[in-house]
């Protein structure tokens, strides 16, 4: 089960990378990752790092981490410069190079393809409903099929890349902040508490992983908005643009909410910081708690920093809550109002443009709902 290795191999992208490199297929549909699947599922626990195929030398978390450390060098240089803070965000954007292109243009067709079947549908829908010529029918179902399959390809394929990305410039942020102590003088360290500086690797380089795997679907978002407003701009006519403006109300709200929430996610990150440095100064000085019995003393303090952590947690989770149904359910309920004024506005409703209004303004909605969401996270 083991992965055969060829130091020898020129063609490899490092020593010991193996042998045999994926075809077009192979690549294209991920079947490369299919023996590495069926091993772990035959081994389950027993799995080891031996099993697995190494690294490429440009995924080397050392690699990552000196890539990292030199455009965060000349990023502070350039700042130095104009005169203006650092950017990590401007670092990180050339981090990722050539694959912030391929996210780019992967997220323009897989949007293209995604809104290319509805309309697709409302011509299979007429079809249906005016007995057309079979073969019409027959040549939508095989254009649905068609861009459900290369959207999906696309999407995986950019997914894939971007998540790959984000791993790597995870573990290199991660580095860096653990490596940082290290170099500084003392003087400096007492900046910072150890309480920061592990929430910095624990939560802050986390939520850049979560963000960073899904950067090329909040890159489709403006393009998705765009193509979604045109579509029922002309599908619709005046009545939807009702619903757009009750969309656009409810967005701002919802980024108040993002706003909200962004606060108190600061709040509670700064109880965790004084949790984490009480409870630290505490196991450094156990045998003094242990010598004159202040256990129930430490561990009341400890619970009272804890208690105000958790009163800010349920207070995110109850604005999460509340932004989600704002997010989700009231754009879903906006389209029954914009379905009646189209009705009374032409005097019929016919089942391919309510079938095709309904998907198009999912898509509207999901791109305008996502940024505040990404915002959330970031």
């Amino acid at each position: 089960g083991k992965w055969q290795k060829d130091p020898m191999d020129a063609t490899s992208p490092r020593p010991g990378a193996p042998t045999r490199r994926p075809g077009f297929l192979s690549r294209i549909f991920f079947c490369w990752a299919w023996p590495t699947l069926r091993l772990g599922h035959k081994l389950g626990g027993a799995l080891t790092s031996d099993d697995l195929p190494p690294l490429a030398e440009s995924h080397d978390p050392k690699v990552s981490t000196a890539r990292l450390a030199e455009l965060w060098a000349a990023e502070m240089d350039r700042a130095e410069r104009a005169g203006k803070p650092p950017s990590l965000l401007r670092a990180l954007w050339h981090f990722y190079g050539v694959s912030r292109w391929r996210m780019f243009f992967g997220s323009i067709g897989m949007t293209v393809l995604n809104m290319a079947i509805p309309l697709i549908i409302q011509q299979l829908i007429t079809v249906i409903q005016q007995e057309l010529a079979l073969g019409l029918g027959l040549a939508c179902v095989a254009g649905i099929v068609v861009c459900v399959v290369f959207a999906s390809i696309v999407q995986q394929h950019v997914w894939y890349d971007s998540s790959v990305k984000a791993v790597d410039a995870w573990l290199a942020l991660s580095a860096l902040i653990f490596n940082k102590p290290g170099g500084l003088s003392r003087g400096s360290l007492g900046l910072f508490s150890e309480g920061e500086l592990v929430n910095l690797i624990t939560t802050d380089c986390q939520a850049f992983l979560e963000v960073g795997q899904f950067l090329f679907f909040f890159a489709a978002m403006p393009w998705q908005a765009a193509l979604s407003i045109a579509i029922l701009s002309v599908l619709l006519g005046w009545p939807f643009v009702i619903g757009l403006a009750v969309l656009v109300i409810n967005v701002i709200v919802v980024e108040r909410l993002g706003d909200a929430i962004k606060t108190a996610q600061m709040a509670k990150n700064k109880m965790a910081d004084k949790r984490s440095l009480m409870l630290n100064e505490s196991l450094q000085g156990v045998r003094t708690v242990k010598l004159y019995a202040w256990e129930r003393f430490v561990e009341a303090r400890v619970a009272e920093r804890r208690a105000e952590e958790l009163r800010q947690i349920r207070r995110i989770a109850a604005l999460r809550a509340l932004q989600q149904f704002l997010s989700f359910g009231v754009p879903t309920l906006t389209t029954v109002p914009v379905f009646i004024l189209y009705r009374e506005f032409t005097g019929e409703l016919v089942a391919s443009v309510v079938f095709t209004g309904v998907a198009v303004f999912e898509f509207l909605n999901l791109s305008l709902v996502v940024f505040p969401n990404f915002l959330n996270l970031s």
